[in-house]
């Protein structure tokens, strides 16, 4: 479910990378985490509508199957703010973990392989 209603974002995300194009890399030719943090910090303002047309479409097609899948479906309905909100929260994670990336290799580069220390 999360994977299904994190493409609104990183569609977006996905979208904005290719028009950027080599505008992303930096002179080493690898790619430069602020403008991916500013597409991710874009991508949360979009509408959710369309995951909200997603919820309603997997809604209907399990509530047809009856049973078990009837049950998840209704469970799924409590659920749709919070799954909703937290999609948009993972993208929230994902850019302060990407724009915290480039400080974590130099980081990794730094310490000793099973030294403990740095």
């Amino acid at each position: 479910m999360k994977f299904l209603l994190s493409m609104l974002y990183f569609h977006h995300v996905y979208d904005r990378m290719a028009a950027a194009g080599a505008e992303l890399l930096d002179e080493r030719q690898r790619v430069r985490a602020e403008p991916v943090v500013g597409f991710l910090c874009e991508s949360t303002a979009l509408d959710r509508a369309e995951n909200v047309w997603r919820l309603d479409r997997i809604d209907t097609a399990y509530r047809k199957l009856g049973g078990r899948y009837e049950q998840f479906a209704e469970g799924l309905s409590h659920r749709r703010a919070e799954l909703l909100d937290r999609a948009r929260r993972d993208i929230d994670d994902f850019a302060l973990l990407t724009e915290a990336w480039p400080a974590l290799v130099d980081a990794a580069r730094d310490t000793a392989p099973g030294s403990g220390a740095p």
